[in-house]
Order: C-alpha cells, then sequence, then structure tokens
C-alpha cells in the first residue's frame, strides 16, 4: 500500500470530481515516509536483501502502470489507485517466489 501514495504524489488526479481527488494528495515527502516505513518493516520481517528486491520489482511494476494510466486518462483515480495496491503486491509476491 506504500505504493500509493506515491503514485497519489505524482499523478495529477484524472477527474476533479472523483473520490481520488476529494482524498486530497500527500506531499512527495509524506508519501517517501510511507515507503521507508513498509520498507524497515520489511526488512525486519524478510531480511534487507529480499525487501530491497521485492520492492524493486513492484516499483518498476507500479512506474509502468502509473505512466500508462497518465497517457489513458490523465492521472490517477481511485480505481487506478485500487490497482496501484494489487500490482505492487504482485510485484512483491513474485519477487518472493523467484527468490
Amino acid at each position: 500500500r506504500g505504493a500509493i501514495g506515491l503514485v497519489m504524489a505524482s499523478l495529477p488526479t484524472a477527474r476533479e470530481d472523483g473520490l481520488s481527488a476529494s482524498a486530497g494528495r500527500p506531499s512527495q515527502g509524506q508519501a517517501w515516509i510511507g515507503v521507508t516505513f513498509a520498507f524497515v518493516i520489511g526488512a525486519f520481517i524478510v531480511g534487507f536483501l529480499e525487501i530491497l528486491l521485492a520492492m524493486c520489482a513492484a516499483g518498476l511494476a507500479v512506474v509502468i502502470f502509473a505512466l500508462l494510466a497518465k497517457r489513458q486518462i490523465g492521472g490517477q483515480s481511485g480505481d487506478v489507485l485500487g490497482a496501484v495496491s494489487q500490482i505492487a503486491e504482485i510485484g512483491v509476491l513474485t519477487s518472493f517466489s523467484v527468490g
């Protein structure tokens, strides 16, 4: 879920009247604090190298999806943010299953 904050902070809202627009936007600093917490907790649970690789895999997948959302609908929406959560989770779990 840490990726959601980064996408919210990085992309404009696709619609001004949607749920994502009414939720507000975190600053880049706040979004990175969320990612840092996720990284630290993950490092304690599964190990530093494993979580580093998992977050890189998730990050790459989320960046590709965010760029696609920006191109296709002009930014992020509630549905895009939900998909970001799922895509990040798939990236992490795939990384764990490969390693």
